[in-house]
């Protein structure tokens, strides 16, 4: 998806043609009937996952559009972002990837059209990612700067960075498509700059929660003091669980999906073919990782389902 050099040792299976001046190469042909077995297993799989991605982030952005309840707490809203960026991932990601790679399979792709519908494909995963940031964001402020965040983190505050997430994915993606420079930048921002965000943060974290808790359980003779302690206590563990949540849902997004755009990037112009291989696998995880996060972040909680099934009967019944 870039400009490469040609080297695999197959060069008939491969066609170059050209977007804006940058050479791309297109699989016209697989060498070996595993990597075609591979693409149709990949692709059947995406159009399988789209259907639970779909349903169940689009319920999530259903239930906290239509409760009062939840669009009344700003840490619901970088829920509601990051379901929106994922339901696009159902939409557009997976359906995109799994038709330009049968259209590899079969032979017949076309150069134009696979930029354009590349470009659009990987959109939606940027702005997963800049959402995942927004969320450990609101987290770090809301355990870390409880004042600070009442004050500061709002909703204008999240809408105007994922508007210009939003900007910048959209620069930035196009570019990545046509240019192998680009694509290991457009990588580096949306990988290594949120890894070192999600690492600092959680490690302050875990480390001011544990510190909270050890205080709220050391013994007070005061009684009005043992009360205080008792209400920081809970609301230490309350922040805490939110804080866990986030964390878990960035750690399944690293374990799914870098392993898969490291060799993406190790084969982007060495190979094409077992590129193409690579980019079917992690697209797969991709969607796999768009599942866990609706489901750790709101279908594990009794409160949230709870509301989403009021939501759901409110709209049958009208």
């Amino acid at each position: 998806m870039e400009e490469m050099e040609m080297n695999n040792s197959a060069t008939n299976y491969i066609k170059e043609c050209s977007i804006v001046g940058h050479k791309r190469l297109l699989i016209v042909e697989f060498p070996s009937s595993k990597y075609v077995v591979n693409q149709v297993i990949t692709s059947v799989a995406m159009c399988i996952l789209m259907i639970p991605v779909i349903l169940l982030n689009g319920i999530t952005v259903l239930t906290i559009w239509k409760s009062q309840l939840m669009r009344a707490k700003v840490s619901h809203f970088p829920v509601f972002i990051q379901s929106m960026a994922d339901l696009f991932v159902g939409l557009l990601t997976l359906p995109l990837f799994s038709y330009l790679h049968l259209r590899e399979v079969f032979g017949s792709p076309d150069c134009v059209l696979s930029f354009v519908l590349s470009t659009i494909a990987f959109i939606p995963w940027g702005l997963s990612v800049a959402a995942l940031s927004a969320l450990t964001i609101e987290r770090y402020m809301g355990v870390l700067h409880p004042f600070a965040h009442l004050k500061y983190v709002t909703k204008k505050m999240f809408l105007i960075y994922i508007c210009c997430a939003i900007l910048v994915t959209l620069t930035i993606i196009p570019l990545a498509v046509v240019s192998a420079t680009f694509y290991y930048i457009f990588c580096a921002v949306n990988v290594m700059i949120p890894m070192l965000l999600h690492t600092y943060c959680y490690t302050r974290i875990f480390y001011s929660a544990r510190k909270s808790l050890l205080r709220h359980n050391c013994s007070t003779s005061c009684e009005e003091n043992v009360s205080k302690s008792r209400v920081g206590k809970r609301y230490s563990a309350k922040e805490l669980k939110l804080a866990k949540s986030c964390a878990l849902v960035v750690v399944t997004f690293y374990i799914l999906c870098i392993p898969g755009e490291i060799v993406s990037l190790y084969y982007l112009e060495k190979d094409i073919i077992f590129y193409r291989v690579t980019i079917a696998w992690f697209v797969t995880a991709l969607g796999v990782n768009t599942i866990l996060n609706s489901v750790i972040f709101f279908w594990t909680r009794t409160a949230l389902r709870k509301e989403a099934f009021k939501v759901l009967k409110g709209i049958c019944a009208n």
